[in-house]
């Protein structure tokens, strides 16, 4: 139990020009011993005892340090992104997914092998067989395919 004496200000003897009414004052001192609980009580990390008056847990205050957190382990979730955007965002993948679907099964390979392998298409060149012109040619008609596709369905 903490000790401190706690003041809280006479409101009548504070604003003697004021009439205040005994409810507004029983409103006042509440939010008074309201905030001082909250500063003293939640705010601070508290002990949790057992039947024999050991401590066996300890529950922390409202208020912590970020590095605290960290350090104990805690994960963040990133809130940097409303659910509305990552409704979109998913059906925008889902669109271009779709749109990678309706190529040519050689357009799609390619495509897989430069853009998601992150191949050079002088790599995929070789192991294809084809011209690097081709290939250019191939990746450029792809491109011009998926962008169409991604216009027509609102992407």
């Amino acid at each position: 139990m903490d000790n401190r004496i706690q003041l809280r200000p006479n409101y009548s003897k504070l604003y003697p020009s004021v009439e205040i009414s005994p409810e507004v004052l029983d409103f006042l001192k509440k939010s008074d011993m309201k905030m001082e609980y909250q500063d003293s009580h939640r705010k601070r990390k508290r002990a949790v005892k057992d039947d024999n008056r050991n401590i066996v847990a300890y529950l922390p205050g409202i208020e912590d340090s970020l590095e605290r957190l960290i350090g104990n382990g805690s994960y963040f979730v990133d809130d940097s992104s409303d659910p509305e955007a990552l409704h979109i965002k998913k059906e925008e993948i889902n669109t271009l997914y779709s749109g990678i679907d309706a190529l040519e099964p050689h357009e799609r390979k390619l495509v897989d092998s430069i853009f998601i392998k992150n191949m050079t298409i002088r790599e995929y060149a070789r192991i294809s067989g084809l011209s690097k012109s081709k290939i250019d040619r191939d990746k450029k008609r792809a491109l011009d395919k998926l962008r169409k596709y991604l216009m027509e369905n609102h992407f």
